[in-house]
């Protein structure tokens, strides 16, 4: 019979209260982490880009001065069987533009309270706690959704900045990011409200940062010196009016992050000699979970900020309020496996 501790079980030997979490953990680690059927990804140098949104490695290694980066997906996993290793750079290129799920976590998504004029995005309001596959669904569907534009008056409104995407990253052995590792993934900037002699158009909302979701079921070293940044885009300014005939327009509403609702845009300025534009929203900060399955050491520089409020066109009109900071938790389970 085996004793404690001791593996491979039989039929007949008993499973003692300490081994539970750690014959859990070995059978996760068998189930999500992929069959390595892509091989080992190494980037030496230079650009190295994904298109599909699920890849399947043996180990990961990507080099100081080489960049992983992604093209054209909103959503992306990838499993990797062995160790990552990142000491360059990871991009999380914004761009997301698909519409958001209809209900995530049981919570519905509503738009965020529409200030005059301005056209808000969609708020998608959610909370990860543990871990779950389906959280993933292949399709054409976002996570994050476009941010909202300024609204026109007597000149066009700003367009909304682009948001970001959604990558998973599952490593079934070591995860190491180096000192000269650089993640990056914030949203893009709204553009400004037009300026006119009637009535200043509204700034565009920033875009909501991509988010990054990791298990790795070994050990995490996150080093002094690397950063993960997935701060949201700044908002646009409202435009300027020099005449007032006109009201001006609003600024645009920021989309949501995963994790926490989009901030409303300026209302713009009304009445006579109030035509400015309202300033766009910030973009609001993504979500970072990295959850260890062994041992954790973290000293890396992590951002999660909302955007800036655009500034208004001028008097009488409003500032966009601040992007709402994302969630960050780096977290280990203490969990020593081999």
């Amino acid at each position: 019979m085996a004793n404690e501790g001791e593996f491979p079980k039989a039929n007949g030997d008993v499973q003692y209260a300490s081994e539970v979490n750690a014959v859990a953990m070995s059978l996760f680690g068998k189930t999500i982490f992929g069959d390595g059927s892509d091989g080992a990804l190494s980037v030496g140098s230079g650009t190295t880009t994904i298109s599909t949104p699920i890849k399947q490695y043996s180990s990961i290694s990507v080099e100081d001065g080489a960049t992983l980066t992604f093209s054209g997906l909103n959503k992306c996993r990838i499993m990797c069987q062995g160790d990552c290793t990142i000491n360059g750079a990871l991009t999380l290129i914004t761009g997301g533009t698909s519409t958001p799920p209809t209900a995530f976590d049981n919570i519905t998504p509503a738009a965020p309270t529409n200030i005059t004029g301005g056209s808000g995005g969609t708020s998608v309001t959610a909370h990860i706690i543990y871990y779950n596959p389906s959280l993933f669904k292949q399709g054409s569907s976002s996570l994050i959704s476009a941010a909202g534009s300024g609204s026109a008056s007597g000149a066009a409104g700003g367009a909304g900045g682009a948001s970001g995407m959604w990558l998973e990253l599952l490593v079934g052995g070591t995860l190491t990011i180096g000192a000269t590792a650089a993640i990056s993934g914030s949203g893009g900037a709204g553009s400004a409200g037009v300026n006119n002699a009637n009535g200043g158009g509204g700034g565009g909302a920033g875009g909501a940062a991509s988010s990054l979701f990791i298990v790795a079921r070994k050990t995490v070293d996150l080093a002094s010196g690397a950063s993960i940044t997935l701060n949201g885009g700044n908002g646009g300014n409202g435009g300027v009016a020099t005449n007032y005939s006109s009201d001006g327009g609003g600024g645009g509403g920021a989309t949501a992050g995963y994790s926490s609702s989009g901030a409303s845009g300026g209302n713009g300025g009304t009445g006579a000699a109030k035509g400015n534009g309202g300033g766009g929203a910030g973009g609001t900060g993504g979500t970072l979970l990295i959850l260890g399955l062994g041992s954790l050491s973290n000293n890396a520089t992590i951002s999660v900020a909302g955007g800036a409020g655009g500034n208004k066109g001028g008097s009488s009109a409003q500032d966009g309020n601040v992007g709402t900071t994302g969630t960050s938790r780096v977290i280990s389970a203490s969990i020593t496996l081999t």
